[in-house]
C-alpha cells in the first residue's frame, strides 16, 4: 500500500528522537539554569547541536524547550533573553512530549503549514523538556504538475478551517466525510 505524507514528515519523528537523545546527554545541559560563563557555554553547545541537526535542510528548524515550556534555544537564532523567550507551554505537541510521547504533527497556528516531530528529552531518567524539529511547507511543496493535485486541509465536520493547495478540492473533501476517526500521536483526536 502507499502512504501519503508531507515532504519531510516521514523523517521528522526519527530526527526528533535522535536529537532528544543527543541533547539529553549534553554534559552542560543543566547549566542553562546558571548565569554567566557557564550559561553562555551551555547555550553555545546547545545551539551548535540544533544548527547541525537541520544543516542543509531548507525551511527546517530545531528547538530545545525546557520542562516549563520555554524555547531555550532555536537553530539559526541567538540565545534568547528571559524577556524575549517564546513559550509553548500550553501547546498540545509540547504537552504530549511531557507525558512521554514522541510524535509528529501539524504545528498550529503556524503559517505556512509546518510538520514537526517532537520528543521528550530526559537526563538521568528525569524529564528535561523536549525537542521540536520542523519543516515549514511552502506552497510549491503541495503543488503538483499535470492533472493530479495536492491539498492539505484541516476540517471540522464539513467545515474547512484551514487549507493549503487547491481550496476547491478541500471543499470537496469536506463534503465527503465518512466519519473516519483521525489519529494523532497514536491517540484518537476529538
Amino acid at each position: 500500500s502507499t502512504r501519503a505524507s508531507a515532504p519531510g514528515r516521514s523523517i521528522r519523528i526519527t530526527d526528533a528522537l535522535a536529537l532528544a537523545h543527543i541533547v539529553g546527554v549534553l554534559p552542560n545541559l543543566g547549566d542553562l539554569k546558571k548565569t554567566g560563563a557557564r550559561l553562555e557555554a551551555a547555550q553555545v553547545a546547545l545551539r551548535n547541536v540544533l544548527d547541525a541537526s537541520v544543516a542543509g535542510t531548507p525551511d527546517a528548524f530545531a528547538w530545545y524547550v525546557d520542562e516549563q515550556g520555554n524555547v531555550q534555544s532555536a537553530s539559526g537564532e541567538p540565545a534568547p533573553s528571559p524577556e524575549t523567550m517564546r513559550s509553548v507551554r500550553g501547546h498540545p505537541v509540547f504537552q504530549q512530549t511531557q507525558e512521554g510521547y514522541a510524535l509528529d504533527a501539524l504545528w498550529s497556528p503556524a503559517q505556512p503549514l509546518t510538520w514537526v516531530g517532537a520528543a521528550p528529552v530526559t537526563t538521568e531518567g528525569a524529564s528535561a523538556g523536549a525537542v521540536i524539529v520542523g519543516t515549514r511547507l511552502q506552497k510549491k511543496d503541495l503543488e503538483t504538475k499535470g492533472k493530479s493535485a495536492a491539498v492539505m486541509a484541516l476540517l471540522e465536520g464539513n467545515k474547512v478551517l484551514l487549507a493549503q493547495g487547491d481550496e476547491s478540492a478541500a471543499a470537496a473533501l469536506a463534503g465527503k466525510q465518512d466519519g473516519q476517526d483521525v489519529f494523532v500521536g497514536g491517540r484518537r483526536a476529538s
